[in-house]
């Protein structure tokens, strides 16, 4: 394992390892690009050196939501968190009632702050 020092250099020099990438969040636009999903909240964490995203998508369409996710869950396979993973790296809850359904999705480490953000927003609604 090493020492504490060894430790501590190894999480400081994993950083850039653990940035969500711009082609990321691009893919994951293209595939909300034609879908009526509405944005509901998003957050970002790490700023220019986001180490966390989390969006809050409503869906007033099962089938659009099904295909969304779909594409959604064959894109997270594709960026597979970074070694050592962090737990949770992906985070995707479903909630809804006959109209309307929304989607919760995190993409790499959030604090549970964040994620709090997220669910209140859609409480508040």
């Amino acid at each position: 394992m090493g020492t504490a020092a060894d430790q501590l250099m190894q999480v400081w020099k994993s950083r850039e390892q653990q940035v969500i990438s711009e082609e990321a969040v691009q893919e994951l636009a293209d595939v909300l690009a034609d879908s009526p999903a509405e944005l509901e909240t998003s957050v970002l964490v790490g700023g220019t050196a986001a180490t966390g995203l989390g969006l809050r998508l409503s869906y007033t369409d099962v089938e659009w939501c099904g295909n969304d996710m779909s594409k959604i869950l064959e894109l997270l396979k594709k960026f597979p968190p970074p070694p050592p993973e962090p737990e949770p790296y992906y985070h995707i809850a479903i909630t809804g009632q006959s109209d309307r359904f929304s989607v919760l999705l995190s993409l790499g480490v959030l604090p549970p702050e964040a994620f709090d953000v997220i669910q209140q927003y859609a409480v508040r609604r």
